[in-house]
């Protein structure tokens, strides 16, 4: 047995510096690591773990994902959605522009179409209205208790309170107290279907009953009705008409077919020739297509964030943790917004920028 005063001592460590052990976790990688993939110029970071297992494709398509969260946080989705737009009312010019064709054709001028016109004329009507949000996809319990608000609101004013002032207490809509529920003045197209044809139904002064739409529960007053002139209507007058003789959508897409036929196969071309000849013939889109487009756009955006979880306002960590939930669910909604939301990709990387980093073994 040694001696414990003859054991060898173990020699001594130097003190190691703070900064040198700083340098050394850092080299040893307790920092932060690289995201997988990085959206809106990394507002957004999904780790590797978050994506384990992913090809880069499904990570593009999370990081779209999250993109999309982003836009409805920022309130800038109508920014996301028009270049779907332009390409929605770009189809509805060439339509107009078969219609067109498909008159002449026939020999019909403006003096016939001025004349059926005269018969049915179009009105823009001005509408007050009250409404109690609820989309048809909310619980039954909620949408009743919302149908008996509305239902209580036209009691009040069938017992003599002014419409103005019930809309201004009762009425969900934005804006609707200082506006106390007056509209705009609407064409056909200009409001949903069954809104307009609530409205259309009533005379000047008159009260509807209660109206349910996509939005919720409306009550409705018609305030005025004014006849469009034949100026302003005749687009419609003269796609009306042609549809009468044949199916304009399918003229339209066979016209753009033999187009892109004379191109090599250029339906890009064949669009642009298309406008060309619409250009040329005049055809103005009637202001209802242009709104009818927007809130069929805006109602879809509103789908997909509604299916997603995303509301406007989110930090961009609510976005990222409702991204990853949207991206890994199996319910309905969200698996068909998912396969929705492709045709704004490009226009969502625009503005939110995706890095995908390398995968390492995906599938």
């Amino acid at each position: 047995m040694i001696p414990t005063h003859a054991r060898p001592r173990p020699a001594r460590r130097a003190p190691v510096a703070l900064a040198a052990v700083a340098a050394l976790l850092f080299a040893e990688g307790c920092t932060e690591p690289a995201p997988a993939v990085s959206v809106g110029e990394g507002r957004v970071r999904f780790a590797q773990a978050d994506v384990l297992g992913l090809s880069d494709a499904r990570r593009a398509e999370l990081g779209d994902l999250a993109a999309f969260g982003l836009a409805v946080a920022d309130g800038r989705v109508d920014e996301v959605m028009a270049p779907l737009l332009d390409a929605r009312l770009q189809e509805r010019r060439i339509a107009y522009a078969a219609a067109e064709r498909m008159l002449d054709a026939a020999g019909v001028d403006d003096d016939q179409l001025r004349a059926r016109y005269s018969l049915s004329p179009e009105y823009e009507l001005t509408v007050r209205h009250l409404i109690v949000l609820s989309e048809r996809w909310r619980p039954e319990a909620e949408r009743a208790a919302a149908r008996a608000k509305a239902e209580a609101a036209l009691e009040r004013i069938q017992a003599g309170e002014p419409f103005a002032e019930v809309a201004a207490q009762v009425s969900e809509e934005p804006g609707a107290e200082g506006r106390q529920g007056l509209l705009e003045p609407g064409r056909e197209g200009a409001w949903v279907k069954e809104f307009w044809n609530a409205a259309v139904a009533l005379d000047v002064g008159q009260i509807s009953p209660v109206v349910e739409t996509r939005y919720g529960f409306h009550v409705l007053r018609l305030e005025n009705r004014a006849v469009v002139p034949f100026a302003e209507a005749r687009g419609r007058v003269a796609y009306t008409t042609a549809g009468e003789m044949g199916d304009v959508e399918a003229r339209a897409e066979a016209w753009v077919d033999s187009l892109a036929a004379s191109r090599g196969g250029d339906r890009g071309a064949a669009r642009t020739a298309a406008l060309s000849v619409a250009d040329s013939l005049g055809v103005v889109l009637p202001p209802t297509e242009r709104a009818a487009a927007e809130r069929e756009l805006r109602d879809l955006a509103a789908r997909w964030a509604a299916a997603f979880g995303f509301a406007e306002g989110m930090s961009a960590e609510q976005v990222r943790e409702r991204a990853l939930a949207a991206f890994r669910s199996s319910r309905q909604g969200a698996t068909l917004a998912r396969g929705e939301l492709g045709v704004i990709a490009e226009s969502l990387r625009r503005l939110y920028p995706v890095t995908i980093a390398r995968s390492e073994g995906a599938g």
